[in-house]
Order: C-alpha cells, then structure tokens, then sequence
C-alpha cells in the first residue's frame, strides 16, 4: 500500500479546501422536514427509519456515513469513486475502484492519479502492488488489510461539512432508492473542522441516494470557492454475487515469502 499512501495524503489535503487543521467530532447538519405523514417511503421502510433522519430532516448526516462505512464496506462491496480537485497550488484527479470478497477474503484496489495507475491485491496477509506503465510488481505485509477505505473515509469527512435534506425518491437500475441533496455548507460544522469555506462564499451542488436499507449507494457532488473547487462521484454495489480475482501477474511464492 506504498504508493497509495502518497495519494492518499494528497486527496486529503486536497479535500480539505484549506482546511487549517480539523479535531474532528464534526456536528451534524440539519435539513428541511417533512411530517411523518408526508414522508418518502420505500417498502415497509420510510425516510425516517434511516439513521440521522428524523421527522423527515437530516438531523445527523455523520450517522448515516457511519452506517455506510460500517454496514455498506464491511461485506461484499463493489465502489468506484473519482474526484477531480483544485486549489491555488495544487490539482489532483484520481480514480479508486474497490472490490471485496468475503467470502475468500480478498481485495482488489487501485488509483490512477498524475503518475499512473496502480493496482493492489490483498490476499492472506500480503498485498501485491502492480505498477501498470512499468509493469513492476512487489510484494509486502499488510498491516491495515482495509487500507483503501481511507479514501472513502476522506470522501466522508467532506459530507459532514455540508447542509442535507430529504428530497423524495428516485429508481437506479429498478431499485427504488431516498435522495438526500445540499446545496450549501454547513457553516457550524466547517468552523469547527476549521475549513475556510462557508455558505457564503461556497456553491455546493451534492446528491446521496440511499437504499431501503439505509446504506449510501450512490453520490454526486460538485463544490467551489474562489480558491478551490471540488468534483466527487460514487457508487457502491453490496451484491453478494460480488467476486475478487486472483490476478494473472500474482506470484504466491513471492507473496509467502514476503509475508514472512
């Protein structure tokens, strides 16, 4: 997980819109309510049944990132997520697809940013990271097997600064899924991760679509400053039919011994 480190520490900053030093704890944002009566349904399921989601506002958005992190990433998943992001000083745009098995345990990552693509298998204990321009491949102990997700968490910290509020239904590929949108920041909560942007001199268009059983499974968002601007997409897939694998490049013997 060498080179992802790198990328990561980039997206992150990147991410931050000047972000001067953040101590977490992020608080939740509020969104416009709607009355029980009145509340989008899916199912026997309705709005207010997912996490952070009261009388039909976003009272905790931190909540329901929680529930994707822990619920929607922790099984079979299948995410994609691309981010194109600028300051004064510095650009980024990078791709992650990520896979898991678990049923075998397996994973599969990789990142195309300004030096090319990489992909990384992770198989008991050992990740292989195949640089694809040069085609070298080496081999090394994992220390954090769900390393990757560091991205999403980075994705995740950004959605907590924003305003969310329920905005109906919509269908993806037939499944019928809750929207929620924001087209501001949340003031309180950027000051306090000590982000520079605020809902007066940030445009934020974001859209999340959750799944009757309260995972995020898409996202869409497009937020700009004057000194920096920020494009994310995702989508997440938690079929169980999701498989890892093992790549034709992969050497078990070098992956052992690297273990050791």
């Amino acid at each position: 997980m060498r080179t992802i480190t790198t990328v990561l520490v980039v997206l992150t900053v990147l991410l931050a819109g000047c972000n001067t030093g953040g101590t977490g704890g992020t608080p939740t944002a509020t969104g416009t309510a709607d009355s029980n009566e009145s509340a989008p349904t899916i199912g026997n399921t309705t709005v207010n049944d997912l996490a952070g989601v009261e009388n039909g506002a976003v009272t905790n958005i931190s909540a329901l990132l929680e529930t994707f992190n822990q619920d929607g990433l922790s099984g079979h998943a299948d995410l994609d997520f691309s981010t194109e992001s600028s300051t004064e000083n510095e650009s980024a745009s990078i791709t992650v697809s990520y896979r898991n098995d678990t049923n075998a345990q397996l994973y599969e990552f990789s990142d195309v940013n300004q030096t090319g693509k990489t992909v990384t298998y992770v198989h008991n204990g050992t990740d292989a990271e195949r640089n694809t321009t040069t085609g070298e491949v080496t081999y090394g102990k994992v220390y954090i097997p769900q390393f990757p997700l560091l991205y999403v968490q980075a994705l995740t910290s950004q959605a907590e600064t924003l305003e969310w509020e329920t905005a109906g239904t919509t269908t993806v590929d037939g499944e019928l899924r809750y929207v929620l949108e924001s087209n501001s920041v949340n003031d309180t909560a950027a000051k306090n991760e000590n982000y520079s942007v605020r809902s007066s001199n940030t445009t934020v268009d974001a859209r999340l679509t959750v799944d009757s059983d309260g995972i995020i499974r898409s996202g869409d968002f497009d937020i700009s400053s004057e000194d920096m601007s920020i494009q994310m997409v995702f989508s997440l897939d938690t079929s169980e039919s999701i498989t890892v694998s093992q790549p034709d490049w992969y050497d078990e013997d070098e992956a052992t011994a690297a273990a050791e």
